[in-house]
C-alpha cells in the first residue's frame, strides 16, 4: 500500500535550504534517513531522489477553504540539497529524467499539466481527456501520440507492449492478458523484427512490471498473480528481459517476504512484506511487518515497518518513505511516530 507523503519546506519554488541527514547501520545495510516525509518516486542521478511532498505555501479554493500545495522535487540523500519544481495533485510519471503529471486548480477549475525533461517541463492548460500520456511500469511518460506504433506484421486484435526505453515490444499473443490466458507464453520482438523469439513468460505473469533498471541492462518484473497478497505455500519467480531476448529467472521460495511488491537491487530483491488489507482489518500477532532483502538463497530482515521506495540507477540504494510503527498504527490511530524519507545503501560496506 502506497504511503502519503507531506513535505513542509520554509522555501520558495527553486533551491532551499537543505534538510537533516543522519544515518545508522542494519547489519549489512547503511540506513540513511532524511528530515524529510516526502514520497520518493524515482532518481535523477545516483545521490539525487525525485520526490512528491507538501511545501508549506496553500492556496483558498471556490468554496474558500485553504488547499495545500504539493510540488514535484528533488533531494540530494548526501548533502540534503533541494529544489522544487512544478505544482502536482495527480498523474505523477518520471521515466529516465522525462516527467509529466497534472495539476488541478481548484480556484479555477482549470487542469494543467506540465511534461519533458524535469527542470524543463513544458506547461499548459488542457481539457480533460485532450492529453494522454503513456504511464505506467512499461511507460516513457511521454505524450501517448508519441508512443511507438504496432509494427505492419502485428495482427488484429492481439495485445502489442512496447517497452520503454524502446529496445523491443512484447507480442502477447492474444486479445488481453488476463488470468485465462495466462498461458499462453509471449514473444519478445527486437524492433523491426518479425519472427521474435518465445518468452518463458505470459504477458498476464509480467503485467505488472517489466521496468527498465540501468544497472542491469534489462527489464524485470515480478511474477503477477491477481490473488494479493501472492498464494501462501506457492515458490514466485522473478524475470529479467535482456534486449536481445534473453531471459533470466529467479525462483523465489516461498515465505512472507515474497507475498508483497518488490523492486529490484545489485544485492537483490527488497520487499515490503505487508498484508495487502492492512489497513481494513486489525493487525494479528501473526502478521509480518518488514522490509527484506530476498536473493534465492534467502530472506533476510533490514527493518521493522512498511515503506514502498525506488531503486537507484546504479542498483546499490533503495529511497522510500518508511513507517516503523506501520504494525502499531492499524490497530491505534493516534500512534504519533514519524513517517520518513529513508535511503537504503545497500552496497557501501563501510
Amino acid at each position: 500500500m502506497a504511503l502519503l507523503s507531506t513535505l513542509f519546506l520554509a522555501c520558495f519554488v527553486g533551491a532551499c535550504a537543505p534538510i537533516g541527514v543522519s544515518a545508522e547501520r542494519q547489519g549489512d545495510v547503511r540506513v540513511i534517513e532524511l528530515k524529510s516525509n516526502a514520497g520518493p518516486v524515482g532518481w535523477l542521478d545516483n545521490e539525487t531522489i525525485v520526490a512528491i511532498g507538501q511545501t508549506g505555501e496553500s492556496y483558498a479554493r471556490k468554496d474558500g477553504a485553504m488547499q495545500p500545495i504539493a510540488r514535484v522535487m528533488t533531494l540530494n540523500y548526501r548533502t540534503g540539497e533541494q529544489k522544487l519544481f512544478g505544482k502536482i495533485s495527480s498523474e505523477f510519471c518520471f521515466s529516465d529524467g522525462y516527467v509529466s503529471y497534472a495539476f488541478l486548480d481548484r480556484a479555477t477549475d482549470e487542469l494543467w499539466v506540465s511534461y519533458g525533461e524535469l527542470g524543463s517541463e513544458t506547461t499548459r492548460k488542457i481539457k480533460p481527456g485532450e492529453l494522454n500520456f503513456d504511464r505506467g511500469s512499461r511507460g516513457s511518460c511521454r505524450p501517448w501520440s508519441e508512443r511507438p506504433k504496432p509494427p505492419s506484421w502485428a495482427k488484429e486484435n492481439t495485445a502489442i507492449w512496447p517497452l520503454s526505453p524502446y529496445k523491443g515490444l512484447l507480442n502477447c499473443n492474444v486479445a488481453a492478458a488476463t488470468a485465462s490466458t495466462q498461458h499462453v507464453k509471449a514473444r519478445f520482438h527486437k524492433p523491426n523484427d518479425e519472427q521474435g523469439v518465445e518468452l518463458p513468460f505470459s504477458c498476464y505473469e509480467v503485467s505488472m512490471g517489466l521496468k527498465y533498471y540501468p544497472f542491469k541492462g534489462a527489464y524485470f518484473s515480478f511474477e503477477f498473480d491477481f490473488r494479493i497478497p501472492w498464494p501462501a505455500g506457492r515458490d514466485r519467480r522473478a524475470f529479467w528481459l535482456f534486449p536481445d531476448g534473453t531471459v533470466e529467472t529467479q525462483l523465489l521460495k516461498y515465505s512472507t517476504a515474497i507475498r508483497a511488491g518488490g523492486i529490484p537491487t545489485a544485492k537483490g530483491i527488497v520487499t515490503f512484506a505487508t498484508p495487502a488489507r492492512a489497513f481494513a482489518e486489525p493487525a494479528s500477532a501473526e502478521a509480518d511487518y518488514w522490509i527484506y532483502l530476498v536473493t534465492p538463497m534467502e530472506s533476510k530482515r533490514i527493518l521493522p515497518g512498511h515503506g514502498s521506495g525506488v531503486t537507484s540507477p546504479d542498483g546499490c540504494k533503495v529511497a522510500m518513505l518508511h513507517d516503523p510503527e506501520y504494525k502499531a498504527r492499524i490497530n491505534n490511530r493516534s500512534v504519533t511516530t514519524r513517517v520518513t524519507l529513508k535511503v537504503l545503501d545497500l552496497c557501501e560496506t563501510k
